[in-house]
């Protein structure tokens, strides 16, 4: 039934069926290709925000260590850092 609905909505039988199983039809071929490039850069949109997710804490956590040291007027304390 949900194989049905999905050849309704792109127009084209993807899916050829006999006594020897089912395989897909070139149009369906190409369907599966095009949704596992689309899968891929979800995954990789994923994993592109998880890192600057990361990144957001990490300047969260610094700029409140910034402001706690601020005294409210002028700028925050600050300490030398020497190497």
């Amino acid at each position: 039934r949900v194989l049905e609905q999905l050849q309704r909505l792109v127009g084209v039988h993807l899916f050829l069926r006999s006594t020897h199983g089912t395989r897909l039809t070139p149009a369906g071929d190409a369907l599966l290709h095009r949704v596992q490039l689309a899968f891929a850069e979800l995954r990789a949109l994923r994993e592109e925000n998880k890192a600057q997710a990361g990144a957001i804490v990490r300047l969260q956590s610094q700029l409140l260590k910034f402001i706690s040291r601020w005294d409210g007027d002028g700028m925050p304390e600050t300490r030398e850092v020497t190497a």
